[in-house]
């Protein structure tokens, strides 16, 4: 199971940071200088467009699909208090994956230009900083974090919902 739950966890990252980096390029950077309103619109346009898609592409794609049990499925007591070790393992996880970001976008050369393209965009590209790859990697590493939170979720309630991506 840990070399199913690897395999599925790099492949979902992967899979949706190019997808995220392929939006960015098509959609984001060419809408970078009109108003914020209508980036949020578009951005809104094309998440319709693509869970509209899954749904009717997949017969019965909107109804709940079962996850597979990759974690093991014993807890430890203490007192009255229960903790499942798939919930230690998710909670861990989720506090690497929030450290990790942390780290990266206050330690990091790559951190120091997401920060800067993020306060002023014009003036990070006259130091130098390429802001179409900023730009890219951020939307990467914003859609692997949604595929890891997707992935978790699954893992906890045993099940991927089709709306899950709205909650």
């Amino acid at each position: 199971p840990w070399v199913q739950l690897a395999s599925v966890v790099i492949i979902a990252i992967s899979v949706t940071g190019l997808l995220g980096a392929a939006i960015a390029r098509c959609l984001m950077l060419p809408l970078h200088k009109a108003p914020p309103l209508n980036t949020l619109l578009a951005t809104l346009m094309l998440c319709t467009m693509l869970r509209e898609s899954v749904r009717l592409s997949y017969l019965a794609g909107s109804n709940p699909k079962p996850f597979p049990a990759l974690l093991p499925t014993g807890s430890m007591e203490f007192g009255s208090f229960i903790l499942r070790t798939d919930s230690l393992i998710l909670l861990v996880s989720g506090l690497a994956a929030i450290t990790g970001v942390h780290l990266l976008i206050t330690r990091t050369r790559i951190g120091m230009a997401i920060r800067a393209v993020a306060q002023d965009g014009e003036n990070a590209r006259l130091m130098g900083i390429n802001f179409e790859a900023v730009v890219l990697m951020t939307f990467a590493l914003g859609s692997g974090l949604a595929a890891l939170a997707g992935v978790m979720n699954g893992l906890y309630y045993s099940e991927i919902n089709f709306s899950v991506g709205l909650l």
